[in-house]
């Protein structure tokens, strides 16, 4: 059954239909093959007509139900099914397009229509179900691709204009009797060049609602202890392991969300489960710290921190541990606690209570306490009081001396005054802590009162007086030497101000009318069985609309002689390589960026030069160090090496206003993959000579260009002679070049072959191609290229 093939036209079409009725079902129309009862049945196969003509596709195949012809109907449902089987496998459903050459493979589409009425239909994929093994996969694939990104995987509900979308649910189905039921796996694939893909978990935003929550929980169980929740960010063998982040949502017109850990409740015979916030071991390195605050408030208070153990009815009550980190190779870490500023007009700064408790026994004692308020720029400074608790058969604690506040004048003043002596040295004054023979001695603090409202406050004054005959005397800062701890450190700090510039740290040594000035050393600590301290010398960071502050490192002009020397160097290291010297300039967002100036210094002697810039590598027992000049990326354009220098970039230019000479011990080589273009440029200075040639026809040259003459000058017509040329130049791989300079008077010389099989010698075949004998010699000019 079938149409007849056309020229010029298109094959007929071929219809099959039945008939319109007017009562009961429409007719139907069946295609089966047939049936065998010795093998397979026989195939129903649909296909449509191809195409021969270019970019013409093969004709379309359509399996549809007619529509519905009533408001009360529905449409005819579409069935793609195998049939059963009594032994062995059904058969199976395959749906694809085919493989495309120079074009993307076609898509399938699965949709349901759109409706108006009720739900939305339902796309259901169920794998098959078996009562003797396990059940059918369903798997979810999106096409490979070899030379790009593989293609994407969506799974996306019904949107509900009007209502609510539809949810996706991905789940295992639950257990039988005697198994458990099913993992889920939700993970990337591997790389091996590259990131791994990203996993993104997340609920989509909402306009006129809040946010979809997530929630990850694990099932309860009767047996055995509860399932683990496991959080890990990606280990990294060759730089920092990956970060966790938990962040609660933000609400930006009221709260943000709270972020809560903790452990539940303990049952009847167990206790609540330990919470550990602690960063891992370190094998080379700092560990990781751990920081614990609040963010900071526009328009309220920042949160408060509350650290606090729980209360217990038997044993010791809970302790509350705050301890810095040990260190055997350097400094142990501090611990401070400071109370919040207040930069409020009448607001005071928080304040600090530490308290230790009562004493509980008739023999016992309450525990030791120190306290200071901060200072204050407006209204009361906080309150401090000092005092020990009292006593029962014993010694109250001790009080420091002070001098008490007053309402009107000057504040009451303490005063410490060396005696005066007419004749020997005036008398010292010694403050001195108390000394701890188990334990630490005692501090010893020298301050002034912080200023009120309208004044400043008093400025501390540490100097020797004046000397009229000798030397004045000398100012010593210094902590002591320590033995099974480190030194005391030393902190010298201008405080911050809100009006004009801050205040100035001035470190100035002594000036002589008559000899050198005094000098200004500023050295770190020596480390004897570790690192020495390190020196920092910077401007702090600049505010919003200001820079930051310059650093000048200069000696001071001369009026006769030299002027001072700047050195900036690292130390010789034994068992080490000596310390990094680097000078760089901070990245900036606006303008250009900051600049390196290296000057030599400039002299206006008659018949003087100025000054060199030399730049030098570390020397080393096997090679020195190399000088080397990168681009903005890093990358190395200029090399300056041991017995190289490198150069390497897009384009490299040299302009002389005169001459560049180009000096080399052994071999200069100039490679272009291009060419070498001498364009426009007379090339010259090559090594040339001229000889004559012997009676025996030879001669020696060890020149790279040459002028030869002739011994013989009666070169008879169609006579041919050979040239021996010795030449040092010439090796098995050369390019010799032979030409006629000038010809012979009469005849006409032409040269044969110029041969070179042996290094350092040619052999140049000349001929007389004239009628005539030459009447005279002849030149030859040659040109060896290695």
């Amino acid at each position: 059954l079938g149409s007849g093939a056309a020229t010029g036209g298109r094959g007929g079409m071929l219809s099959l239909s039945v008939g319109k009725g007017d009562s009961g079902v429409g007719g139907s129309l069946l295609l089966e093959s047939g049936s065998s009862s010795g093998g397979a049945g026989g195939e129903v196969r649909l296909v449509t007509g191809s195409s021969d003509a270019t970019s013409q596709s093969s004709g379309d195949l359509h399996l549809e139900t007619s529509n519905a012809a009533s408001a009360a109907g529905v449409s005819g449902s579409l069935y793609f099914t195998s049939g059963t089987t009594s032994a062995g496998t059904s058969g199976a459903l395959a749906l694809s397009t085919g493989a495309a050459t120079g074009g993307a493979g076609g898509s399938i589409s699965l949709a349901v229509g759109s409706g108006d009425t009720g739900r939305g239909g339902d796309v259901d994929v169920t794998a098959g179900a078996s009562s003797g093994a396990a059940g059918g996969d369903v798997i979810f694939r999106s096409g490979s691709s070899a030379s790009d990104t593989g293609g994407d995987v969506h799974m996306s509900s019904g949107a509900g204009t009007a209502t609510s979308s539809g949810a996706v649910t991905i789940r295992s189905a639950n257990a039988g009797t005697a198994g458990m039921s099913g993992t889920l796996f939700f993970s990337s694939g591997s790389a091996s060049s590259g990131n791994s893909g990203a996993l993104h978990l997340g609920t989509g935003a909402a306009t006129d609602g809040r946010g979809g929550f997530i929630s990850m929980s694990v099932g309860s169980g009767t047996s055995g202890h509860g399932g683990m929740v496991a959080v890990s960010a990606g280990r990294s063998t060759v730089n920092t392991g990956g970060a966790v982040s938990l962040a609660s949502g933000e609400g930006t017109a009221t709260t943000s969300g709270a972020v809560t850990i903790r452990s539940i409740n303990a049952g009847a015979a167990g206790m609540s489960g330990l919470l550990i916030f602690s960063s891992g071991t370190s094998s080379s390195g700092n560990t990781g710290a751990i920081f614990i605050g609040t963010g900071h408030a526009t328009g309220g208070r920042g949160g408060s921190i509350s650290i606090s153990v729980g209360m217990g009815n038997s044993a010791f009550g809970g302790q509350l541990s705050l301890k810095s980190g040990d260190s055997s190779g350097g400094n142990g870490g501090d611990v401070t606690i400071v109370t919040g500023q207040s930069f409020s007009s009448g607001g005071s700064s928080g304040a600090l209570s530490l308290g230790s408790g009562n004493a509980g026994h008739a023999a016992s004692k309450s525990g030791d306490v120190s306290v200071s308020s901060g200072s204050t720029t407006s209204g009361d400074s906080g309150d401090v009081t000092l005092a020990s608790g009292p006593s029962t058969n014993g010694q109250g604690g001790a009080v420091s001396l002070s001098v008490g506040a007053g309402d009107s004048g000057q504040g009451g003043l303490l005063s410490l005054t060396g005696g005066k002596a007419s004749t020997l040295t005036g008398g010292s004054i010694v403050v001195t802590s108390g000394e701890g023979t188990a334990t630490t001695s005692g501090a010893v603090t020298i301050r002034s009162a912080n200023s009120g409202v309208l004044g400043v406050s008093g400025r501390l004054v540490f100097s020797s007086g004046t000397s009229k005959g000798g030397n004045s005397g000398g100012l010593y800062l210094g902590s002591g030497a320590a033995t099974g701890g480190r030194g005391g450190m030393i902190s010298i700090a201008v405080g911050s101000g809100t009006s004009g510039a801050g205040g100035e740290v001035r470190v100035a040594a002594g000036r002589s009318t008559d000899n050198t000035g005094g000098a200004v050393s500023i050295q770190s600590g020596e480390g004897t069985a570790t690192t020495s301290g390190a020196v920092t010398i910077r401007s702090a960071n600049s505010g919003a609309a200001g820079a930051s502050g310059k650093l000048v490192f200069s000696s001071g002009t001369a009026k006769t002689g030299n002027s001072g020397g700047v050195f900036i160097g690292s130390g010789a290291a034994t068992g080490g390589r000596g310390g990094l010297v680097s000078i760089g300039v901070g990245s900036a967002d606006t303008g250009g960026g900051g600049s390196i100036y290296i000057t030599a210094g400039a002299s206006t002697a008659t018949s003087s030069i100025g000054g060199s810039v030399y730049l030098r590598p570390g020397a080393g027992a096997g090679s020195g160090g190399s000088v080397v000049i990168c681009k903005a990326d890093g990358t190395a354009v200029f090399t300056v090496a041991d017995s190289a220098v490198d150069i390497v970039s897009d384009t490299v230019s040299v302009t002389t206003s005169s001459s560049i000479d180009l000096v080399a011990e052994t071999t200069i080589s100039l490679m272009a993959n291009s060419g070498i273009s001498f364009e426009g440029t007379a090339t010259s200075g090559f090594e040339k000579a001229s000889t004559v040639v012997t009676g025996g026809n030879a001669a020696t040259m060890n020149y790279q260009f040459g002028v030869l003459t002739s011994s013989t000058s009666t070169l008879q017509a169609g006579a041919s002679e050979t040239i021996t040329l010795t030449n040092s130049r010439i090796t098995t791989s050369s390019v010799v070049i032979v030409s006629i300079q000038q010809k012979c008077t009469s005849g006409e010389v032409m040269v044969q072959s110029v041969t070179y099989t042996t290094s350092g010698v040619a052999l140049i075949e000349v001929k007389n191609m004239g009628s005539f004998a030459c009447a005279s010699t002849y030149k030859l000019v040659f040109a060896v290229f290695a």
